[in-house]
């Protein structure tokens, strides 16, 4: 049986939110990528977002490692709203077919490029409600 704590979409979330926030820190101007100009916008600024960013991946690799039941769902959701925000922005850079700094560029380029974002969203809301499912029913 799989431990509860092995989640690797969650796993691979919190590392990528980790990224994005040392990526912020130590180039600003990383605020302009896609996946991150709607939560830099969101959370009011460059430093905010760091902050955001940090608090969601250690709130959520705390409710993997320490938590049980609904308590370890929840600590997730800071998570899946940041997901659900890059994955606005990318669905809007693909409606209007230009990134976030500006850049234009075919619409189906900017499909192919930011598919999978969305699907990684997509993905970790799968992942979620079945942890839910799982923690909250227990056999």
């Amino acid at each position: 049986m799989i431990k509860q704590h092995f989640s690797p979409i969650i796993w691979a979330i919190i590392g990528l939110h980790l990224v994005w926030a040392a990526g912020l820190w130590y180039e600003p101007s990383t605020s302009g990528v896609t996946g991150l100009a709607t939560i830099v916008r969101m959370a009011g600024g460059t430093a905010a977002a760091e902050l955001v960013l940090l608090v969601a991946s250690i709130t959520a690799a705390i409710g993997l490692l320490l938590l049980h039941g609904s308590a370890r769902v929840w600590s997730v959701i800071p998570q899946q709203i940041l997901l659900v925000l890059s994955a606005s922005g990318a669905v809007h850079a693909m409606i209007n077919a230009s990134f976030a700094d500006g850049t234009l560029r075919p619409r189906w380029f900017l499909v192919v490029d930011q598919m999978p974002l969305t699907l990684i969203a997509v993905t970790h809301v799968v992942v979620v409600v079945r942890l839910a499912i799982f923690l909250t029913n227990p056999r």
